[in-house]
């Protein structure tokens, strides 16, 4: 799919895209195609919450840390950051409900930080983060 189509294809862009096409239509034909619309518009709904949340425990997972600092309980998807040896590899993370690009974000720096890449302004907090060990 193209980048920008992923965009359009929002639950909100398509409740818009709802409003926009009923627009003129006769009752008739407006009942019908809005309780098609309708449907539409729940199905991509629990799609999209359905991939959401598939890809924040993909995330959580798989991003590198020790079972142990994982915390799982009560439905959470956290991660205290903290290695087996008690050296921070980055800030706690909730990957339920702190924002995909923030997580995403952090997890780069993490990764650059420790394959000891330096990217001017990108990991900068991230390293002073693991060397003052907070």
């Amino acid at each position: 799919m193209h980048a920008d189509m992923a965009e359009i294809l929002t639950p909100k862009a398509v409740r818009r895209l709802i409003l926009t096409v009923t627009i003129g239509l006769e009752e008739r034909e407006l009942h019908g195609l809005k309780f098609e619309m309708e449907h539409a518009f729940a199905q991509l709904e629990i799609s999209h919450n359905l991939l959401d949340q598939k890809y924040r425990r993909s995330l959580w997972l798989g991003h590198g840390c020790p079972i142990a600092g994982l915390s799982g309980d009560d439905g959470e998807q956290q991660c205290s950051g903290v290695k087996e040896d008690g050296v921070p590899r980055h800030i706690p993370l909730d990957f339920l409900r702190d924002p995909i690009l923030q997580l995403e974000e952090e997890l780069a720096k993490m990764k650059l930080t420790e394959s000891g890449v330096r990217i001017p302004g990108l990991n900068d907090d991230a390293i002073q983060f693991t060397q003052k060990g907070i």
